[in-house]
């Protein structure tokens, strides 16, 4: 193999390596897509039930203080395990 050719040859194998990686990069990303694509109708399917059980007890902007104080417990829960504690 002469001199001009080594770089050639190798900027041939970076571009069949990057491409791969893109290929299998994408495929994953398909996979991932399509488990969320699964689980999110479904799971706002069952968070209907009770919303609109929580709006016809309460009013309509229950479900809305209900998600938030959810959300809000959640932050409280994962605070110490996601180490934010050491931070400040």
């Amino acid at each position: 193999m002469s001199a001009e050719a080594a770089p050639s040859a190798a900027g041939f194998g970076l571009f069949v390596a990057a491409g791969a990686g893109s290929r299998v990069y994408g495929w994953l990303e398909r996979r991932a897509g399509g488990v969320y694509r699964l689980a999110e109708p479904g799971s706002a399917a069952l968070g209907a039930v009770p919303g609109g059980i929580a709006a016809e007890c309460a009013g309509p902007p229950a479900p809305f203080r209900v998600a938030a104080a959810a959300v809000g417990q959640l932050c409280v829960i994962a605070w110490k395990p996601l180490g934010i504690t050491e931070q400040l």
